[in-house]
């Protein structure tokens, strides 16, 4: 039978020991953290490791007790680390955190622990895995919009990043390939509430805006020199 997993106290105090120096509130608090993250990990009965469910069930055991925003900012890091630290120690075989980063290409955990806490975990995982850069019907349109912009000696960085978001999007919603810009855009502003976003989708409309009239220009061009 497969020996059900006990964090042991010791190995708390030995990994906020060896933190690099903090206040002594700040030790307490980690040591506080992390001693009731183990108990809570020994009394689920988990088996073999510590798995996904394991560690959704403690922040949304944190998340019933604290505001959302409190949850996500409040060290969840210190937890994500002591994994890693357990991992290196062969304490214990993974850190779910880890795999799902690597898993879903997120360099934070962050965005992960906002998807494991949401109502339909799954599906907001599903949202964060990397999709082909580009690949939507106008993904070679910014592609090549992109280009032109660094060829001209812009950065744009910023702007390439809202056109991959919106070109994620694109490729989600397959059934919109025939809508029209506006309508497009108007769609993907609704992905989100906050003003930030609202912003960033109608200034990344107005650039593929400006791609495709360049690009109808072109082809106009190209048909009156035939």
């Amino acid at each position: 039978m497969t020996a059900r997993v006990q964090i042991d106290a010791h190995w708390v105090r030995q990994y906020v020991a060896q933190l690099p120096p903090r206040t002594r509130g700040s030790t307490n608090a980690y040591h506080c953290l992390l001693s009731q993250f183990a108990r809570f990990v020994t009394q689920s009965g988990a088996q073999g490791g510590v798995s996904r469910a394991v560690i959704q069930a403690w922040f949304r055991h944190r998340a019933e007790r604290f505001p959302l925003h409190r949850v996500l900012d409040d060290r969840a890091w210190l937890i994500d680390h002591f994994l890693d630290w357990l991992v290196i120690q062969k304490h214990i075989p993974t850190n779910p955190f880890a795999e799902l980063r690597q898993e879903y290409g997120e360099r934070k955990g962050d965005r992960i622990l906002q998807a494991l806490l949401s109502p339909d975990s799954e599906t907001a995982l599903e949202a964060l895995r990397p999709v082909p850069r580009f690949a939507s019907h106008l993904g070679a349109m910014m592609r090549g919009h992109i280009d032109l912009m660094r060829a001209l000696g812009l950065r744009y960085q910023k702007q390439e990043s809202n056109l991959l978001r919106f070109d994620r999007f694109l490729q989600q919603r397959a059934d919109l390939a025939s809508a029209p810009l506006v309508v497009l855009v108007d769609e993907w502003t609704k992905e989100g509430k906050t003003a930030q976003h609202v912003f960033d989708c109608t200034a990344t409309g107005k650039i593929v805006a400006e791609a495709m009239a360049r690009a109808r220009l072109r082809c106009a061009g190209d048909s009156l020199g035939e």
